[in-house]
């Protein structure tokens, strides 16, 4: 008779021990998705402030440089052919200076 009460106080902590597991289990895993869903949110903050940047930065070049040269359109040329000449390096050597260090950093 004392083994079964043993057997049933080793069943009810098994059973605590098991419900305590899967408790943190779920804690853990609502920490590493809020995690995960603030950095990526945070990400697209600072990419698309990024960009904005970036965009009327261009287009105030543009307008700076089409004064400059005294033609409406010259400015905004100069700024698209800047664009595509860096399109022409990234895309010659993303695998030499973005895929590999990117690939390190995930790493």
């Amino acid at each position: 008779m004392p083994q079964l009460l043993k057997l049933k106080e080793f069943a009810g902590e098994l059973e605590r021990y098991l419900e305590t597991n899967l408790e943190l289990i779920k804690l853990e895993t609502a920490e590493r998705s809020s995690d995960l869903g603030s950095g990526l949110i945070t990400n697209v903050k600072v990419t698309l402030t990024g960009l904005l940047f970036l965009f009327f930065g261009s287009m105030g070049l543009g307008v700076y440089l089409s004064m400059f040269f005294g033609d409406y359109f010259e400015g905004f040329f100069v700024v698209a052919g800047y664009y595509f000449v860096m399109d022409l390096l990234l895309r010659l050597f993303r695998e030499k200076w973005l895929h590999l260090r990117i690939r390190n950093k995930i790493v």
